[in-house]
């Protein structure tokens, strides 16, 4: 299957979603197989690549389709395994049973062969998507905003992931990515300074502020289709290279 990568944070709105559609659409554009499965009932992913909503991960999770059925190529080298309002259902299944239920994810992705990445769009909070979707990746990736706020709860996060460590010991943070750093804002400075203090050897270079990046998703579109000569496009494909590296 590859690298499975999950971008996670409990926190909303830290942009994890354009980091899963960024990412993978510039290791696709650098010659790589990427699946990005989104594991959240807010189904963004679909619209931020110009697809109208169909089966994706729901589906599979309750039996329905199988992985082969439900998958949706996107872009040359770039397929979908959509999310959606019915993984709410999926995820009450999940909540219902006994056991097993953190693998249900990893267990749904068995038929996603072929990929050199299995790029994982994880929802906020901490329900059994999200769970799922931490036992099925081997990597972490965490976007946080260079906001005060942010560092709050980027430490409850951690503290969660070093619990899930405990039962998945093949799941390593490896990424941190500062998202909507402004080089003009002291915030953003001080923000990025503690990252670096606590996190150096996993810290990323920043996502920079950028307004094409949302101008693209409004489109259908991936920035590096939208504006490839913007800093979002730039910072997505250096962010890219770190992670085809790190992986070769």
């Amino acid at each position: 299957m590859g690298t499975v990568i999950a971008i996670a944070n409990t926190k909303g709105g830290v942009g994890k979603t354009t980091t899963a559609v960024n990412l993978s659409a510039a290791l696709a554009l650098a010659g790589r197989r990427v699946l990005v499965c989104e594991c959240d009932t807010q189904a963004q992913v679909g619209p931020a690549l110009g697809i109208a909503q169909g089966p994706g991960l729901a589906e599979v999770l309750l039996g329905e389709l199988a992985y082969r059925q439900a998958v949706i190529p996107a872009r040359p080298g770039l397929d979908v395994l959509l999310g959606g309002p019915r993984l709410a259902a999926a995820q009450t299944d999940l909540a219902r049973r006994d056991f097993g239920a953190e693998l249900a994810i990893r267990e749904a992705l068995a038929g996603a062969t072929g990929y050199d990445f299995v790029i994982l769009d994880t929802p906020p909070g901490w329900g059994p998507l999200a769970i799922g979707a931490l036992f099925a990746a081997g990597e972490l990736l965490v976007p946080v905003p260079c906001e005060p706020l942010a560092l709050r709860a980027l430490g409850d996060f951690a503290a969660r992931v070093a619990a899930v460590h405990r039962y998945h010991t093949g799941l390593v943070w490896r990424y941190l990515v500062p998202t909507r750093f402004d080089g003009r804002l002291r915030q953003s400075e001080e923000v990025l300074a503690i990252l670096r203090a606590h996190y150096g050897a996993i810290l990323c270079a920043p996502i920079r502020q950028n307004v094409r990046l949302s101008e693209a998703a409004a489109h259908g579109l991936t920035v590096h289709e939208y504006a490839p000569t913007s800093r979002g496009a730039a910072d997505y494909a250096a962010l890219a290279r770190r992670v085809d590296s790190a992986a070769t």
